[in-house]
């Protein structure tokens, strides 16, 4: 019997475990499936994007997976190094789905208040009643008059 050189070619194709036995000519032989590639598991993310000035990724990542030691698993998926370094607005940062326990958005950052000047004080220049033109050495009475 000879071999033709698909023949062969299956033989040597079956040997090194790259395919499956291929039916001859003949009808001889039986088909079978190959095993396709392994599946790997593809890392699953929550993504954030910056919206606000001065987010920072220690913020986010407590947010999101409420512990703000989850920042270095955080930040080794997207290659950043410092937890409290503002973020610049419209950068997506990835959050591993497993850490994850909130979904809801990240809220806009409370605005910092700033006091009021109180009436009466401040650098002004003395109003000049005609009592004392002149600045006295003392220093301004503080209280009640």
């Amino acid at each position: 019997m000879r071999a033709t050189p698909r023949i062969a070619l299956a033989a040597i194709a079956m040997a090194c475990g790259c395919a499956a036995p291929v039916a001859s000519p003949d009808g001889e032989g039986t088909r079978v499936a190959a095993p396709g590639p392994s599946p790997t598991a593809t890392p699953s993310y929550f993504v954030h994007v910056v919206k606000f000035r001065g987010e920072t990724l220690g913020q986010i990542t407590e947010w999101y997976t409420g512990r703000y030691d989850n920042w270095r698993a955080v930040a080794r998926v997207n290659g950043l190094a410092v937890p409290n370094e503002a973020l610049s607005i419209g950068r997506a940062v990835r959050v591993p789905a497993g850490l994850v326990v909130r979904r809801d958005p990240l809220p806009a950052p409370k605005r910092k208040r700033t006091p009021k000047p109180v009436p009466g004080s401040g650098a002004r220049a003395p109003e000049q009643t005609g009592e004392e033109a002149t600045p006295s050495a003392l220093p301004p009475v503080i209280g009640p008059k």
